[in-house]
């Protein structure tokens, strides 16, 4: 996992996760199969809404607990038939 995006608890952020390395040339994303943020007992982190484009997705989050690093774990399928997961951090800190 790359460095966690840090936001603050009422902040609404895009965090942005890109697939190229996963992919083909030639390869793009066809649908989001699936985005969900975890820990989900705590304070939840929410998921606004999520687009893709080509070989990237963004998710818009907001909410989450203070001093909780959450993971963002989105599934992908692409033109060649291909199912891929991401996974990301987000940090929450009240700064």
């Amino acid at each position: 996992m790359a460095t966690p995006l840090i936001k603050q608890p009422s902040e609404s952020r895009l965090y942005t996760m890109d697939f190229r390395q996963l992919m083909t040339a030639a390869e793009a994303i066809t649908a989001i199969s699936s985005a969900v943020v975890t820990p989900t007992t705590l304070s939840p982190m929410n998921i606004l809404s999520s687009a893709f484009s080509g070989k990237k997705v963004q998710i818009r989050l907001n909410g989450g607990l203070d001093g909780t690093t959450y993971v963002l774990t989105v599934i992908v399928t692409t033109d060649a038939g291909n199912t891929l997961e991401g996974d990301g951090s987000v940090k929450v800190e009240n700064l």
